[in-house]
């Protein structure tokens, strides 16, 4: 996503005497040029550069492991159960396909999330997040930097797709809890599959490998490196016998991928995520 925010990042290096962001050896041409959600370095909202990790390891290993907006107790009595349920093995819910485009040419983020909402009983269009919503920040770990609805968007990361999805809570009385699943691995990310819970997950866009720039944003302790092709979707099943997952990609919408390559992606990204768990029951 957003695919040459990446000359914007290396040109905000330059410009703070931090000139020497490099490109992983891993990335791989793909042919993006048509399709992927863009970014101009003059008109998209410029991250400040508070942290640059000497590798993508550093930022990784440092990834949270619980929610950032701690559930009460009701709700992590709830968490904690699901996570320690057996997995059924497979588990596929009902979601719809939601494109981004044309409206939200760089909203994948508030697409994923109406996606999920609607999949927990809401009834969204897809501008409704981006337009009441969603958090808009210069830091994309809180708020989403730039403007979905223009090419010239950046993104959000967990911390602020969990706060849009407490502005919609508040808003409406929704009984359910959003919870920042970061860190989790895969195999604990599909209880919330089985619990009825989608997750949105923090991918690439058609998975592919995700450049590593080296720059990041500070939040609550934590760092969340930007990384070029940075996408979104809202996983809505798995099946573990025969190796797939379920998504429902705002750019490509409902589709089959390999569980291997998708938890590669996620697990190389540093595992960013979220769920919405439903607090009717408890």
């Amino acid at each position: 996503m957003k695919k040459t925010l990446l000359l914007l990042l290396i040109t905000a290096l330059f410009l703070t005497g931090c000139a020497n962001s490099t490109v992983s050896d891993k990335a791989v041409s793909t042919p993006l040029e048509a399709t992927a959600d863009q970014a101009t370095a003059d008109q998209a909202v410029k991250p400040a550069v508070r942290y640059i990790p000497e590798s993508p390891s550093e930022v990784i290993s440092g990834v949270q492991t619980f929610p950032t907006e701690k559930p009460n107790e009701l709700a992590l009595s709830k968490y904690n159960r699901i996570l320690n349920t057996e997995l059924s093995g497979s588990t596929v819910l009902d979601a719809e396909e939601i494109y981004q485009y044309p409206e939200l040419p760089t909203g994948c983020e508030s697409v994923s999330l109406t996606i999920a909402l609607n999949c927990m009983g809401a009834k969204l269009d897809k501008t409704d997040v981006a337009e009441k919503y969603l958090e808009y920040s210069d830091n994309f770990a809180i708020g989403f930097c730039g403007d979905p609805f223009t090419d010239d968007g950046a993104g959000i990361f967990p911390p602020g797709l969990v706060k849009s999805a407490w502005n919609y809570i508040n808003d409406t009385g929704a009984k359910l809890y959003p919870i920042d699943t970061s860190g989790l691995s895969m195999d604990q990310l599909y209880h919330f599959i089985d619990a009825g819970s989608p997750v949105i997950v923090w991918t690439t866009v058609y998975m592919a490998w995700p450049y590593d720039i080296e720059i990041a944003e500070e939040y609550n302790g934590e760092y969340y490196p930007w990384y070029d092709l940075e996408h979104c979707v809202c996983m809505y099943g798995y099946d573990i016998d025969n190796g797939e997952i379920y998504i429902s990609d705002p750019q490509q919408g409902n589709i089959t991928v390999s569980a291997y390559e998708f938890e590669e992606i996620y697990d190389e990204i540093g595992r960013y995520s979220m769920t919405l768990i439903d607090t009717k029951d408890i």
